[in-house]
């Protein structure tokens, strides 16, 4: 028997409640897609890791010499996807932060904590000068991007409640920084506390951080072997982390919701991040309420602010106060047209200094939340 899914007969109110309903749960799932597609895991990759028992130890002197405090934070912080001051505010990690394996020495320096993320300054040390290929993969092929990056596999857990003392496998930190000679990479690596694994439970005011680093790998090598490509050894560290009260950090309550459900319970700002977290209120459902496609989030000046998940960083940005625009999802589920236009105005603001943007989705959205910041 031959069954024609396109007769059966599903209420249109009820599909509309249910989708709704996701949404939220959505979008915080994307930062949990976002936290592991940061890179991917790849067979080959994992088959070039050597377990190498490697030299660690808790040596603030040692520290010291390799880098006066904050100075790597101060040469690399301009260049991270989150830009901030954080030579300021930096403290000296003074648990196990150096260790040595197959000729290449590991620092982690200083660390920057607020109650959003945790940052922390690596320098990485190579006795013998790292292989030229290695070197020369290293640089990003678009020429405005003057940094390195590289991709540190890593197992991490922390002591922040039961179920996170399991260790989390093949994690993978991002490292953006600047490679100061052939034997040196400094950079900075960021862990953000509102993406998974962080965001199943919270992180008190004081944990235990213990990383083991077995892959140092370049972005070209994924899914390569040899030595151009991929670092093994094995580095491991354990440190105990504070976080910094003396950094600002604001928690806006707003409870907002579209006519679907949709909406925004607080958003947290700190030097550093803003994070938007979106919710869902079934109580605020009104009936027939028409269906969302996408958020537009304006700064206070109608500057276009590029944030999927609910986290971007302030810097460039007036936030005294955001608007989110609820735009309306387009009838051919297939279509670009509002996305497209969104995209293309705010290329001529960026280019005019116009408002193009700002007085379109005003005209076009269903709902819109304004959030005060100041």
């Amino acid at each position: 028997m031959q069954i024609n899914l396109n007769h059966i007969n599903i209420p249109k109110e009820k599909l509309n409640t249910v989708v709704n309903e996701n949404l939220a749960v959505i979008r915080k799932n994307c930062r949990r897609k976002h936290f592991i597609s940061i890179v991917g895991k790849s067979a080959a990759a994992v088959a070039v890791i050597a377990a190498v028992t490697g030299l660690c130890m808790t040596n603030p002197v040692m520290a010291e010499k390799l880098t006066r405090l904050g100075e790597i934070f101060g040469l690399t912080q301009d260049e991270q996807r989150y830009p901030g001051d954080y030579a300021e505010n930096s403290v000296p990690l003074s648990g196990t932060n150096v260790c040595e394996s197959n000729g290449i020495t590991i620092t982690l320096s200083e660390f920057v904590c607020t109650t959003e993320s945790l940052t922390v300054s690596v320098r990485i040390e190579s006795a013998e000068g790292f292989p030229e290929g290695f070197i020369n993969n290293l640089r990003s092929p678009d020429a405005t991007d003057p940094g390195v990056h590289l991709y540190l596999e890593t197992t991490q857990k922390d002591n922040a409640s039961d179920s996170a003392a399991e260790a989390f496998d093949a994690n993978f930190l991002e490292l953006t920084g600047d490679l100061l000679d052939n034997n040196t990479i400094a950079g900075m690596v960021r862990i953000d506390f509102n993406l998974y694994p962080y965001n199943s439970y919270e992180i008190p005011e004081t944990f235990q951080w213990d990383l083991q680093i077995y892959n140092i790998i370049n972005p070209a090598g994924l899914g390569k072997t040899g030595l151009d490509f991929a670092l093994p050894g094995e580095w491991t560290f354990s440190n105990q982390i504070t976080k910094q009260k003396e950094i600002s950090s604001k928690t806006i309550e707003v409870n907002d919701y579209a006519p679907n459900g949709e909406g925004i319970s607080t958003v947290t700002v700190t030097p550093y991040e803003v994070t938007v977290n979106y919710d869902y209120n079934k109580s605020a459902v009104q009936p027939d309420a028409p269906a969302i496609g996408s958020i537009c989030i304006l700064d206070a000046n109608g500057k276009y602010i590029p944030d999927k998940i609910g986290l971007f960083s302030p810097e460039g940005f007036n936030i005294t106060s955001i608007t989110a625009y609820y735009m309306p999802a387009p009838e051919d589920e297939t279509s670009t047209e509002i996305t497209d236009r969104i995209q293309s105005l705010r290329q001529a603001d960026e280019a005019d200094g116009g408002t193009q943007l700002r007085e379109y989705v005003e005209g076009a959205c269903i709902y819109k939340i304004e959030i005060p910041l100041n």
